[in-house]
């Protein structure tokens, strides 16, 4: 019994062995086989590239080859704008033309309050036509203020109350009292109406 106990953990130790070492030795020549070759050794490359040592280039000494310039050709036909053919538009405006253009008129005016009030809020407000530069690219748009944008809109025809104006403020976080409207999360703008009017 001990003789046939003693043989099973022999072979059971000598599987392990055998089986640990052909995994070993799977491993080893597996990494072996998918290891990075060597890179490949330029002769040239031995020498420093670049120099420690900083050096004086006289530039007389320089053998630059530069091609002399084309002499202008003046046998009586002159390259003009004017004389190109089909390309009469690219001739640069005479003075006397420039001087009659009339300067461009401001077509609005608005007070400076209007005018601040578009500058901070955008970056890209231009004075000259009250427009800004959308983010999304679209064309530019007129910069309109809270104020132009209640009057712009149907006038309230009540005078709205404290209590009116304190219950749409607690139920609506978007609310404001100039124009009595609040921000829903979809759409424009709408009036509050509130159980107080």
């Amino acid at each position: 019994m001990k003789d046939r106990f003693m043989k099973s953990l022999a072979t059971a130790s000598i599987c392990l062995v055998v089986g640990g070492s052909a995994l070993i030795g799977g491993v080893a020549m597996s990494s072996d086989a998918f290891r990075d070759p060597p890179p490949h050794h330029f002769a040239n490359l031995d020498a420093p590239l670049w120099t420690t040592i900083p050096t004086r280039v006289d530039p007389k000494t320089q053998d630059y080859q530069r091609l002399p310039p084309l002499a202008a050709d003046d046998g009586g036909s002159s390259v003009t704008p004017a004389n190109l053919a089909g390309i009469a538009a690219i001739a640069p405006p005479v003075a006397a033309e420039i001087a009659q253009v009339d300067p461009v008129q401001q077509e609005w005016t608005a007070d400076s309050r209007h005018i601040d009030l578009c500058r901070q809020r955008y970056r890209s407000y231009n004075t000259a036509d009250n427009t800004y530069q959308p983010f999304d690219g679209s064309p530019r748009k007129p910069c309109i203020t809270e104020e132009e944008q209640s009057s712009a809109e149907t006038p309230i025809a009540v005078k709205a109350s404290d209590s009116h104006i304190s219950w749409c403020a607690a139920r609506y976080s978007s609310y404001r009292a100039s124009d009595n409207t609040y921000q829903p999360f979809s759409g424009q703008r709408r009036q509050c109406v509130s159980p107080l009017v």
